[in-house]
């Protein structure tokens, strides 16, 4: 059996040799149980970036409890869910806020995002309007 950390390791392999994403720094932040303070971390690190003149998106990938707009006391006009099921473009779920841009997820939604699917958000990264310094997922 493959633990967790080994699998991680594993997949980043892969992506690594096997993708051409784009060459601004992508951080995952990830758990296998929910309530470990993901989204508080990830707000927090933005918005230290921030203060020391560096931009950032935030990408909320949870298609089914994200809460980054919850903590932010936000209601998106659009989510994650936009981009994978309505061919939204990812420069209008983009939300700027104060600290950093946010690509909001999306609560109640059960449905599973697919490799070529994701393969092609995250090339579509490098076309996205603006360029961060650096860019966060969460789920």
């Amino acid at each position: 059996m493959i633990g967790q950390a080994e699998r991680i390791s594993q997949l980043s392999l892969y992506f690594t040799e096997n993708m051409n994403y784009p060459e601004i720094p992508i951080i995952g932040i990830t758990s296998g149980k929910g309530g470990t303070g993901k989204s508080m971390f990830i707000l927090n690190l933005a918005k230290a970036l921030f203060e020391n003149n560096l931009r950032v998106l935030v990408i909320d990938m949870d298609l089914n409890f994200s809460n980054l707009h919850i903590l932010l006391n936000i209601f998106p006009d659009s989510s994650i869910k936009d981009y994978f099921q309505n061919n939204t473009s990812l420069e209008k779920i983009v939300q700027k806020e104060e600290f950093a841009d946010i690509i909001f997820g999306e609560s109640g939604s059960r449905n599973k995002i697919t490799e070529t699917a994701l393969d092609l958000f995250f090339r579509n990264l490098s076309k996205i309007e603006f360029k961060p310094n650096s860019v966060f997922c969460e789920k």
